[in-house]
């Protein structure tokens, strides 16, 4: 079994809110969010 824990920071998930009318609070779609592809391989070698 594998966790993977992975964090990043999106500068661009951030924004202030005086530059839109004051908006504090946006909710959108998980899906509309940009997620990096993740490739996992196994590197393990025999002995």
């Amino acid at each position: 079994n594998v966790w993977l824990d992975q964090e990043w920071y999106d500068e661009f998930l951030q924004w202030d809110p005086a530059d839109f009318n004051g908006i504090h609070r946006l909710n959108l779609p998980s899906k509309l969010i940009w997620l990096p592809d993740i490739v996992l391989y196994n590197v393990r070698k025999e002995i």
